[in-house]
């Protein structure tokens, strides 16, 4: 009897283990003794003292006003993408406090997986739990009108809770059958192959004891093949969306991919069109000619075909926002078109090479 309640405790010491499995491994630089390599920020900034005393290693991240504040708006950000699927529990030591009042709750900060969040207040670690599944997903610290007057996180930890495997199914299910409408009766161009490539998930899927990860990869082979069928039937009618090619497209990582000419990059909201926390612009004061600027680059492995590119721009002076002014157009490879008012663009052209030059040019 004393080794059979031996053997049951280690076998369930064993299932804890794997039940729980730190994945924090999969986020790039957690503790930022690398600065802020990995991580989107907006008004966050390292700092290397001792203040917050929940801070891991060297070097925590931090805005701070000086008095009662408030100290506004601020985010980080990193997406992960390949996760094994599961239930996912992230953690951070985080605080938005008013240094006056430490001990007052604050509000407008919170850490964040997805969709899911948890509110931030004292100085504490704080969890959220999400669920993974197929999609990349954004993993943070953000701040909307935070009422304290010093934020500051250290230290994002990731564990994986459990399989999540009736969530899987869920989302596996709605994208084979998505497929299949896709597929439709079966006339498209390539069609055969992506029947087979359904056929074999739809089998997968009726397995009542198929695990997260063997339904994934029938998942992930369907997108593959459901891109290869919707790239072989591209038309005016169903265009297949080419973004993922440009590199770093709304300017969220700096100038990444990008060759600029006399432009900056701005965060506030002046240009209501933006996506996310960045545009590019140049800017003089009113009644100013703004003179000549350009974003360009050059987007590699395109299909032989036609395209359309599109982005939010303008040419304006402030004193007449709905008066066209001349001389700054999107390209796309040798054409163009003229940007006036704010505005949605778009360029049509044709790849022929496998690359085309793409940007943003003012002259």
């Amino acid at each position: 009897m004393k080794v059979f309640t031996l053997m049951v405790s280690v076998f369930f010491t064993s299932l804890l283990m794997n039940a729980q499995t730190n994945l924090t491994r999969r986020i790039t630089n957690p503790s930022f003794e690398q600065g802020v390599e990995g991580w989107v920020r907006k008004d966050m900034n390292p700092q290397g003292n001792d203040a917050f005393t929940l801070k891991s290693g060297a070097t925590y991240m931090e805005k701070w006003v000086s008095g009662d504040g408030p100290v506004g708006s601020a985010r980080l950000a990193q997406t992960l993408t390949d996760l094994p699927p599961g239930t996912y529990e992230l953690t951070a030591a985080a605080q938005n406090i008013k240094e006056s009042a430490s001990a007052d709750a604050q509000t407008g900060a919170w850490i964040y997986a997805g969709n899911e969040r948890t509110t931030v207040t004292v100085r504490n670690t704080y969890a959220v739990r999400f669920t993974f599944v197929i999609d990349p997903v954004t993993i943070g610290f953000e701040a909307v009108d935070a009422s304290g007057n010093w934020l500051a996180v250290d230290n994002f930890q990731l564990k994986r809770l459990d399989e999540a495997t009736d969530a899987v199914r869920s989302v596996v299910t709605d994208i084979i059958t998505a497929a299949r409408q896709l597929y439709g009766d079966g006339t498209g161009a390539e069609a055969a192959a992506f029947d087979a490539v359904l056929k074999q998930a739809e089998a997968v899927l009726a397995q009542s004891d198929a695990t997260s990860e063997a339904l994934i990869a029938q998942a992930k082979a369907v997108q593959e093949a459901e891109t290869a069928y919707r790239l072989a039937n591209a038309s005016e009618a169903m265009p297949f969306d080419m973004t993922a090619n440009v590199v770093n497209p709304s300017f969220e990582d700096g100038w990444n991919g990008w060759t600029q000419s006399d432009m900056s990059l701005q965060s506030n909201d002046s240009f209501t069109l933006k996506e996310g926390a960045t545009y590019a612009e140049r800017w003089t004061g009113r009644g100013g000619i703004v003179g000549n600027g350009s974003i360009l680059q050059t987007v590699k492995n395109l299909p032989i075909g036609r395209y359309r590119l599109t982005a939010a721009a303008q040419n304006i002076q402030e004193d007449t926002p709905n008066t066209n002014k001349t001389g700054a157009w999107i390209v796309g490879d040798n054409e163009r078109t003229a940007v006036g008012k704010r505005s949605t663009y778009s360029v049509d052209f044709m790849s022929i090479t496998g690359d085309a030059v793409v940007g943003f040019v003012d002259s």
